[in-house]
Protein backbone atom coordinates (compact mmCIF):
# COMPACT_ATOMS: atom_id res chain seq x y z
CA UNK A 1 0.00 0.00 0.00
CA UNK A 2 1.16 3.51 -0.67
CA UNK A 3 0.04 7.05 -1.32
CA UNK A 4 -1.93 7.28 -4.59
CA UNK A 5 -3.26 10.85 -4.33
CA UNK A 6 -2.11 14.12 -2.82
CA UNK A 7 -3.45 17.65 -3.15
CA UNK A 8 -6.00 16.82 -5.83
CA UNK A 9 -3.46 15.09 -8.09
CA UNK A 10 -3.64 11.31 -8.65
CA UNK A 11 -1.39 8.62 -10.05
CA UNK A 12 -2.99 6.77 -12.98
CA UNK A 13 -0.71 3.71 -12.87
CA UNK A 14 -0.73 1.13 -10.06
CA UNK A 15 3.11 1.00 -10.03
CA UNK A 16 3.47 4.69 -9.16
CA UNK A 17 2.21 5.01 -5.57
CA UNK A 18 4.62 6.60 -3.11
CA UNK A 19 6.12 3.69 -1.15
CA UNK A 20 4.92 2.75 2.32
CA UNK A 21 6.66 0.06 4.35
CA UNK A 22 4.88 -2.11 6.91
CA UNK A 23 6.44 -4.08 9.77
CA UNK A 24 4.93 -6.77 12.00
CA UNK A 25 6.91 -8.01 15.01
CA UNK A 26 5.67 -11.15 16.73
CA UNK A 27 6.73 -11.63 20.33
CA UNK A 28 7.62 -15.26 21.10
CA UNK A 29 5.30 -16.87 23.65
CA UNK A 30 3.02 -13.84 23.67
CA UNK A 31 -0.13 -12.83 21.89
CA UNK A 32 1.35 -9.39 21.28
CA UNK A 33 2.04 -8.19 17.74
CA UNK A 34 3.76 -4.85 17.16
CA UNK A 35 2.89 -2.98 13.95
CA UNK A 36 4.66 -0.05 12.30
CA UNK A 37 4.20 1.72 8.96
CA UNK A 38 6.31 4.50 7.44
CA UNK A 39 6.60 6.11 4.03
CA UNK A 40 9.98 5.88 2.30
CA UNK A 41 11.20 9.47 2.62
CA UNK A 42 12.47 9.74 -0.95
CA UNK A 43 13.06 13.13 -2.54
CA UNK A 44 9.85 12.53 -4.51
CA UNK A 45 7.94 11.99 -1.26
CA UNK A 46 9.51 14.97 0.55
CA UNK A 47 8.97 17.34 -2.41
CA UNK A 48 5.36 16.19 -2.76
CA UNK A 49 4.60 16.68 0.94
CA UNK A 50 6.30 20.08 0.88
CA UNK A 51 4.27 21.21 -2.17
CA UNK A 52 1.03 19.69 -0.90
CA UNK A 53 0.54 17.76 -4.15
CA UNK A 54 2.36 15.11 -6.18
CA UNK A 55 5.58 16.72 -7.39
CA UNK A 56 6.88 16.49 -10.98
CA UNK A 57 9.00 13.30 -11.07
CA UNK A 58 9.20 10.61 -13.72
CA UNK A 59 6.49 7.96 -13.24
CA UNK A 60 5.14 5.01 -15.27
CA UNK A 61 1.75 6.57 -16.04
CA UNK A 62 0.44 10.12 -16.24
CA UNK A 63 -0.74 12.22 -13.36
CA UNK A 64 -4.34 13.41 -13.20
CA UNK A 65 -4.78 16.29 -13.69
CA UNK A 66 -1.85 16.38 -16.12
CA UNK A 67 1.35 18.29 -15.42
CA UNK A 68 1.91 21.72 -16.95
CA UNK A 69 4.58 22.19 -19.62
CA UNK A 70 6.89 23.75 -17.00
CA UNK A 71 6.35 20.78 -14.66
CA UNK A 72 7.11 18.36 -17.52
CA UNK A 73 10.45 20.14 -17.97
CA UNK A 74 11.08 19.77 -14.23
CA UNK A 75 10.74 15.99 -14.66
CA UNK A 76 13.89 16.04 -16.80
CA UNK A 77 15.77 17.54 -13.85
CA UNK A 78 14.11 15.50 -11.06
CA UNK A 79 14.20 12.15 -12.86
CA UNK A 80 12.83 9.03 -11.21
CA UNK A 81 12.98 8.67 -7.43
CA UNK A 82 10.22 6.34 -6.35
CA UNK A 83 11.70 3.25 -4.71
CA UNK A 84 8.43 1.43 -4.23
CA UNK A 85 8.98 -2.11 -5.49
CA UNK A 86 11.15 -4.25 -3.21
CA UNK A 87 13.07 -4.36 0.07
CA UNK A 88 16.43 -6.19 0.21
CA UNK A 89 19.08 -6.88 2.89
CA UNK A 90 22.49 -6.21 1.28
CA UNK A 91 25.47 -8.13 2.64
CA UNK A 92 23.52 -9.11 5.74
CA UNK A 93 24.05 -5.52 6.91
CA UNK A 94 21.77 -2.84 5.46
CA UNK A 95 18.14 -2.82 4.33
CA UNK A 96 17.33 -1.00 1.07
CA UNK A 97 14.14 -0.03 -0.77
CA UNK A 98 14.58 -0.64 -4.53
CA UNK A 99 12.91 0.12 -7.83
CA UNK A 100 13.81 -0.59 -11.45
CA UNK A 101 16.58 2.02 -11.25
CA UNK A 102 20.00 1.68 -9.63
CA UNK A 103 19.76 4.09 -6.70
CA UNK A 104 18.15 2.92 -3.46
CA UNK A 105 17.13 4.25 -0.08
CA UNK A 106 18.61 2.70 3.06
CA UNK A 107 15.95 1.88 5.66
CA UNK A 108 16.24 1.25 9.39
CA UNK A 109 14.69 -2.24 9.76
CA UNK A 110 13.29 -1.57 13.27
CA UNK A 111 11.84 1.92 12.96
CA UNK A 112 11.36 1.85 9.15
CA UNK A 113 12.87 5.35 9.06
CA UNK A 114 14.63 6.35 5.84
CA UNK A 115 18.35 6.70 6.63
CA UNK A 116 19.80 7.93 3.34
CA UNK A 117 19.79 7.75 -0.44
CA UNK A 118 22.39 5.28 -1.73
CA UNK A 119 23.90 4.74 -5.16
CA UNK A 120 26.00 1.56 -4.98
CA UNK A 121 29.19 1.78 -7.08
CA UNK A 122 28.71 1.16 -10.80
CA UNK A 123 31.66 -0.94 -11.97
CA UNK A 124 32.45 -0.34 -15.66
CA UNK A 125 30.23 2.74 -15.68
CA UNK A 126 32.40 5.26 -17.52
CA UNK A 127 30.02 7.83 -19.00
CA UNK A 128 26.45 7.67 -17.68
CA UNK A 129 23.50 9.45 -19.25
CA UNK A 130 20.23 9.93 -17.37
CA UNK A 131 18.80 7.55 -14.78
CA UNK A 132 20.43 4.12 -14.67
CA UNK A 133 17.89 1.32 -15.36
CA UNK A 134 18.27 -1.71 -13.16
CA UNK A 135 16.20 -4.45 -11.56
CA UNK A 136 14.05 -4.22 -8.46
CA UNK A 137 14.47 -7.95 -7.84
CA UNK A 138 18.14 -8.89 -7.47
CA UNK A 139 18.64 -12.60 -6.86
CA UNK A 140 20.78 -14.29 -4.24
CA UNK A 141 24.07 -15.66 -5.50
CA UNK A 142 24.16 -19.39 -4.82
CA UNK A 143 25.92 -20.26 -1.56
CA UNK A 144 26.69 -16.64 -0.55
CA UNK A 145 25.03 -13.62 1.02
CA UNK A 146 25.70 -11.67 -2.22
CA UNK A 147 23.12 -10.64 -4.78
CA UNK A 148 23.31 -10.72 -8.57
CA UNK A 149 21.73 -7.83 -10.43
CA UNK A 150 22.29 -5.78 -13.56
CA UNK A 151 22.26 -2.17 -14.63
CA UNK A 152 21.99 -0.73 -18.12
CA UNK A 153 24.19 2.06 -19.38
CA UNK A 154 22.58 4.34 -21.92
CA UNK A 155 25.15 5.87 -24.25
CA UNK A 156 23.75 8.09 -27.03
CA UNK A 157 27.20 8.23 -28.69
CA UNK A 158 28.05 4.52 -28.85
CA UNK A 159 26.68 1.11 -27.88
CA UNK A 160 24.53 0.74 -24.80
CA UNK A 161 25.38 -2.05 -22.36
CA UNK A 162 23.81 -4.37 -19.84
CA UNK A 163 26.21 -4.93 -16.95
CA UNK A 164 25.77 -7.95 -14.67
CA UNK A 165 27.09 -7.26 -11.18
CA UNK A 166 27.69 -8.98 -7.88
CA UNK A 167 26.47 -6.88 -4.95
CA UNK A 168 28.41 -7.71 -1.78
CA UNK A 169 27.10 -4.67 0.10
CA UNK A 170 25.67 -1.25 -0.74
CA UNK A 171 29.25 0.02 -1.06
CA UNK A 172 30.94 -3.02 -2.66
CA UNK A 173 29.98 -4.20 -6.14
CA UNK A 174 31.85 -6.24 -8.74
CA UNK A 175 31.36 -6.53 -12.50
CA UNK A 176 30.63 -10.08 -13.71
CA UNK A 177 29.93 -9.34 -17.40
CA UNK A 178 29.20 -6.44 -19.74
CA UNK A 179 26.99 -7.11 -22.76
CA UNK A 180 26.95 -4.52 -25.58
CA UNK A 181 23.48 -3.70 -26.92
CA UNK A 182 21.97 -1.67 -29.73
CA UNK A 183 18.98 -0.93 -27.51
CA UNK A 184 18.21 -0.97 -23.80
CA UNK A 185 15.45 -3.44 -22.97
CA UNK A 186 13.19 -3.04 -19.96
CA UNK A 187 13.74 -5.96 -17.60
CA UNK A 188 11.94 -6.17 -14.27
CA UNK A 189 13.48 -9.40 -12.95
CA UNK A 190 16.18 -11.94 -13.67
CA UNK A 191 17.20 -15.44 -12.68
CA UNK A 192 20.48 -16.98 -11.53
CA UNK A 193 21.61 -20.58 -11.22
CA UNK A 194 24.51 -22.16 -9.36
CA UNK A 195 26.57 -21.82 -12.56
Amino acid sequence: MGLFELGGRNFTHAFDALAKLHSFQFSGGSDQVLFNAQFVKSNFYKDSISKGQLAPYLVMGDLDPPLSMFERLQILYNGIDNTNVNVVLYGGQTVHALSDFWHTYQIDPLSLDTIQAVAPPLPNSGFTFGPVPSCAHPVKEYGTSNFINYYSLINPFSHHSINVVRIKSSSDTELIASIPREDVPYMHSLAATQD
